[in-house]
């Protein structure tokens, strides 16, 4: 396979995974898809935001990724683009995960949700959301 293919693949590969974790955020946001209040990724340092701006920022980080990477696949490895393209690689992702990360722990109130802010008015408790989607379903 030439390395422009495989460039063009490795990046719609990464791309399909980022659309899929924007689309979730959306769905998270939208308040269409509660359920993940409920679940907490394994070996990961994610707080109890980890559903919705976090996930929209590794999304976005995997498409920076999918991008960058199909470029400098694409251009022959990274033997053969200027170091600024890694390097901007290798920063974007960083601060992608970082953000997340944090916006996992200390989300501003602005940021979240209005189902989301009128829960935690109200103390809602993890049992209370199982009940919830339970009855949802």
């Amino acid at each position: 396979m030439s390395e422009q293919l495989t460039g063009v693949v490795v990046g719609a590969v990464l791309g399909v995974i980022g659309a899929g974790f924007l689309f979730t955020a959306w769905l998270s946001y939208s308040g269409r898809f509660r359920s993940w209040m409920l679940a907490r990724p394994p070996l990961t340092f994610l707080g109890r935001y980890w559903g919705l701006l976090p996930m929209a920022l590794t999304g976005a980080g995997i498409l920076f990724v999918a991008v960058c990477a199909g470029v400098i696949i694409g251009a022959g490895g990274t033997g053969s683009v200027p170091a600024v393209w890694v390097f901007v690689l290798v920063v974007g992702l960083v601060v992608s995960l970082v953000a997340a990360v944090w916006t996992s722990h200390r989300l501003p109130r602005s940021l979240r949700p209005a189902w989301y802010q009128d829960w935690e008015d109200r103390g809602i408790t993890e049992q209370e959301v199982t009940a919830w989607l339970r009855d949802r379903r």
